[in-house]
């Protein structure tokens, strides 16, 4: 960065809505030069959103890519019956993969920007809402027309997923060209952070931005049906995170290690790879370091599972950003994921930076 965007940057700090003609007058330029140097400053991720918002986070920036969506659970007084009426009881919150992990990073105080697309609706305006004091959503678009994403999990009396169903169909307009219009925010993360909710010419276009731009991106599991969207070979990304059954979907293989798939995923492209098998054990391997296997401390209870892959991978991501290595921060993981599960809530109302510390303390005790 030159002096002359050194200086446009400082003016557009004292006053964000500065018009590109006062600009061109106070450094003395063109308007037309003035417009260049911060198309070029924007391209970079030095300036992000709307009235030239400055992006003063753009070395520890996360930017989280993908659905959005209002959760129902119904909690099972007895085991699932087919064909007849269940009693149950029901719980409504926000959801999503990568919602949940904006949500968490956000709780840890990390600086989260959300990309993702919401109906015009009570479910997408409560999304927003909620959202705001925790993560950046001035990127995210409202759809006429469509209805934002939801998903209903049906829980057995002991906290496990009975059935699930969601309405994602509005992650199919995250095309390629709405892609391209967030390159700018691209620019400037230090991670991104991608579930496979998104198409599959999404995925290889947000790829290619990452092999162009050098940036990490860290792609997360949705479900075992969903691998399908992935691309062929996976160069670009810098951590994959999926369970065992995600890993046999996408190799098409019933083997059973979790080690053998984290070093698959390394041969397919990926830098580092994470592969979680239940409440059993984690698989962890790099490009330069072979399989390693993490046995799972158990919880001393379960309220509700559905949110422990979410959490898992939202205390990886902040220890990462936070410059640890992948095997400290698979701790991390494992203890809010280990503490996730016992809360009814897909992300935990307590967390923050000190709590999750504590947690870690007590996890690896």
């Amino acid at each position: 960065m030159n002096k002359t965007q050194e200086r446009i940057l400082d003016e557009i700090r004292k006053n964000p809505y500065i018009s590109q003609q006062a600009l061109a007058d106070l450094i003395g330029l063109s308007r037309s030069a003035i417009a260049n140097l911060i198309k070029g400053l924007t391209d970079e991720g030095y300036i992000t959103g709307r009235a030239y918002i400055l992006n003063e986070e753009r070395g520890h920036l996360i930017v989280c890519v993908g659905g959005a969506n209002l959760d129902t659970k119904l909690i099972l007084s007895e085991d699932l019956q087919l064909g007849t009426s269940n009693p149950a009881q029901s719980k409504h919150s926000l959801g999503g993969v990568v919602r949940n992990v904006a949500e968490n990073l956000g709780r840890l105080s990390q600086s989260v920007t959300l990309l993702t697309l919401v109906g015009n609706d009570m479910a997408g305006r409560q999304i927003l809402e909620e959202c705001h004091p925790l993560m950046d959503v001035s990127r995210v678009q409202t759809l006429d027309g469509y209805s934002t994403g939801s998903y209903l999990a049906v829980l057995s009396p002991n906290g496990e997923m009975s059935l699930g169903l969601a309405d994602m169909n509005i992650i199919e307009k995250m095309d390629p060209e709405w892609m391209i219009s967030n390159q700018s925010v691209i620019a400037g993360a230090h991670f991104i952070v991608v579930d496979n909710n998104l198409r599959k010419d999404t995925m290889e276009n947000l790829f290619n931005q990452c092999l162009l731009l050098n940036k990490k991106l860290i792609l997360i599991g949705v479900s075992a049906p969903k691998t399908k969207r992935l691309p062929e070979r996976l160069d670009g990304a810098y951590l994959t995170i999926f369970n065992l059954d995600e890993s046999q979907a996408y190799f098409h293989s019933t083997e059973r290690d979790p080690m053998v798939f984290a070093k698959r995923w390394i041969e397919a492209g990926s830098k580092h790879a994470i592969v979680t098998n239940g409440a059993n054990s984690v698989a962890y391997a790099s490009y330069d370091q072979e399989p390693r296997l993490k046995r799972v401390k158990p919880a001393k209870y379960i309220v509700d599972a559905t949110g422990a892959g979410d959490a898992f991978s939202s205390g990886v991501i902040y220890a990462l950003n936070q410059n640890m290595s992948l095997e400290d921060a698979l701790d991390y993981g494992l203890a809010n994921a280990n503490q996730t599960i016992q809360s009814i809530h897909s992300v935990r109302k307590e967390l923050n930076e000190a709590q999750l510390q504590q947690d870690k303390e007590d996890y690896i005790q």
